[in-house]
């Protein structure tokens, strides 16, 4: 993209935000935030429709219930910690402190930043909370798996073999210490 490409459509998006501004631009964000509230239900009431007419909605309701833990556990913990560390770390710094000519910038940030800490303290830890959420979210099918699985009533012998053994591995050769040894393929 050229240069003056590029300022062309930072112009655009400017006039189109710019234009866009108190009340206006929330109903515009309401609209949005409402059809895609109504989109998630249509999906989640089809759905329940489906898995109810095959006779599953029991393991609909399971599998909801698993993601919603997966997602909310970690959601509350990581926005709790980092909402406490920051708010420990805001109380604790010195603020009498002597101020060098390279920190000027970082002392005028932080004294203008002072009335809206809290509100930025928060929504920083509610993202990275919901960042965690997200990545734990995706893993229902692991812990399910986890969770219903049980003994087979033997040991695995690889892993026996594994941890009585010394074992390397390099690019030409495999060895163990036990007298097995293969090439590597």
């Amino acid at each position: 993209m050229t240069l003056r490409t590029w300022i062309a459509v930072r112009a655009f998006i400017f006039f189109i935000v710019g234009q866009l501004t108190g009340h206006v631009l929330l109903t515009v964000i309401v609209i949005v935030a409402g059809l895609l509230l109504l989109l998630l239900s249509v999906w989640a009431y089809t759905e329940v429709l489906w898995y109810a007419a095959i006779g599953y909605l029991d393991v609909l309701i399971k599998l909801v219930a698993v993601q919603l833990g997966m997602a909310a556990a970690p959601f509350v913990t990581m926005t709790v910690f980092v909402i406490v560390n920051m708010n420990l770390a805001r109380k604790l710094a010195p603020s009498d402190r002597v101020i060098s000519a390279d920190e000027t910038r970082v002392d005028r940030w932080r004294r203008a930043s002072a009335p809206f800490a809290r509100p930025l303290i928060t929504a920083i830890g509610l993202l990275c909370g919901l960042i965690i959420a997200l990545q734990t979210f995706v893993h229902w099918d692991t812990f399910l798996l986890w969770w219903h699985g049980g003994q087979w009533g033997r040991s695995d012998p690889s892993s026996s073999a594994i941890s009585a053994t010394s074992c390397s591995s390099s690019p030409s050769t495999r060895w163990c210490s036990a007298g097995h040894s293969s090439a590597s393929s």
